[in-house]
């Protein structure tokens, strides 16, 4: 068969001899049959980032420790270089499992060499000496599932008084080997003690057991031995021979509210005894300016709201106070104010067409209605209302374009602007509505309708 390119540098080394046949390929690696000096073997080949489909990655990679400073940020801001850093972490933690379960004796593939993204193991074997198979591809009788089952529990025991969760273990992850279940697929196991979804991967781990196996034996689905294990765990007295029951009961325990609250008191009196560090009293010094100038604040808010009221400063405190108790005035005063009070009774009335002009109550002129009476003011020029001119007639005249260009043609069959026409204006509606403007905007119907401003 073809060799897979990542196996090259071990022929090179002398580690390989042949390669016999693909054995399975899974989500995160390759698993090839291989000749290793003469003893039959198994290269784990892992795939690239791209090609994995493994998810939620970073729940299991949490409390792995990176002593390297500059390694740990370029992970931490995924750059190249740390993905290539966390692709070799997530290697090494394989490998580093492996030998660690070994050497604590749970039953799994015993590591000969790793490198160049290849992970060479021992091959677990059935009876026959061909590759054991996996769990997931056996038809279990309820006696085999329920023998298998305390094995299996003894495994995930172990693994946990090492300080190691599987994190994956199911079905697919469980060979059948001649002398009892043998656990594989170790890169994304985490650390029980530093990893917050450790509890959680447990019990899920022990649950996917238990459901599975459960399909030959339903007695089994009703164990809670995660519940059991992991109390042991927490408590501390979690050991490889511990006797276990499949049976677990949450205690509660009643809280003492007297007891607490002498304990709170106790750690309060003791950090008043405690001398406060510098940074501390820093701290304490810049609340204590904070609150005096919030209460400097508060206080001149309240000054600002009483102080019109009091001293009869401006605001409306002031013109209340003077609508309460107004002051004195003299007889000139009264005088103008009741003058302007009584034009204001005589301007007041209907305002209809056929009402008659009232006065101005404050200068005792009369006041036109704009609606029936014709604008009689004489302009400063002299000239009566019909025969000024806006400013802009009179200060520019004719355009340097009609200068020199003349009429044009549109302007050629039309009268003059000066000429009078027979009922209607020959100006431009523009030209109208500006001297209409300058009249005043009073109606022109009194004063001589449709005949020209020249005339």
């Amino acid at each position: 068969m073809n060799i897979p390119p990542p196996l090259y540098p071990l022929f090179d080394q002398g580690l390989l001899d042949e390669v016999l046949r693909p054995l399975m390929s899974g989500k995160e690696a390759s698993v090839y049959l291989v000749r290793s000096r003469g003893e039959v073997c198994v290269a784990k080949v892992y795939k690239d980032a791209q090609h994995r489909s493994f998810r939620q990655r970073a729940a299991y990679s949490e409390g792995r420790q990176v002593r390297n400073s500059r390694q740990r940020r370029a992970m931490q801001k995924g750059t190249g270089y740390g993905k290539s850093l966390l692709e070799a972490e997530w290697q090494n933690s394989e490998v580093q499992a492996l030998y660690r379960l070994h050497e604590a004796g749970v039953r799994v593939p015993v590591p000969y060499h790793h490198g160049e993204n290849v992970l060479l193991m021992q091959l677990v074997a059935d009876a026959n000496g061909d590759p054991a198979p996996r769990m997931y591809d056996l038809k279990l009788s309820a006696e085999r599932a329920i023998s298998i089952h305390p094995q299996l529990i003894r495994e995930i025991v172990r693994m946990l008084c090492a300080g190691l969760v599987h994190g994956d273990l199911s079905e697919y992850n469980v060979l059948l080997a001649e002398d009892g279940p043998v656990i594989i697929d170790l890169p994304q196991t985490t650390d029980a003690a530093n990893n917050r979804n450790s509890e959680k991967l447990f019990l899920r781990d022990v649950k996917n057991l238990a459901n599975f196996l459960g399909r030959s034996a339903p007695s089994l689905r009703k164990t809670k031995y995660g519940p059991e294990i992991w109390d042991l765990y927490a408590r501390a007295e979690l050991h490889p021979d511990s006797e276990l029951t499949g049976t677990f009961k949450q205690k509660v325990e009643r809280i003492d509210p007297t007891r607490a609250l002498a304990e709170i008191r106790a750690a309060e009196a003791e950090a008043e005894t405690r001398p406060l560090s510098a940074y501390q009293l820093k701290k304490q010094r810049k609340m204590q300016e904070a609150r005096a100038a919030r209460e400097a604040e508060q206080a001149q808010r309240a000054a600002a709201k009483t102080r019109p009221e009091v001293q009869g400063g401006r605001g409306r405190g002031r013109r209340s106070e003077q609508r309460r108790n107004p002051p004195a005035r003299d007889g000139a005063q009264q005088a103008r104010s009741d003058q302007r009070g009584e034009g204001r009774r005589r301007g007041a009335g209907p305002q209809g067409r056929d009402a008659q002009p009232r006065e101005d109550g404050a200068r005792g002129r009369p006041v036109r209605d704009r609606r029936t009476q014709p604008d009689t003011r004489r302009p400063r020029d002299g000239r009566g209302p019909e025969q000024s001119k806006g400013p802009r007639d009179q200060r520019n005249g004719p355009g340097p374009r009609d200068q020199r260009n003349g009429p044009g043609p549109r302007a050629q069959g039309r009268p003059a602007d000066n000429a009078p026409s027979a009922g209607t204006d020959a100006a431009p509606k523009k030209r109208r509505r500006r001297r209409k403007r300058n009249r005043g905007g009073g109606n022109s119907s009194s004063s001589g309708a449709g005949q020209h401003p020249s005339q």
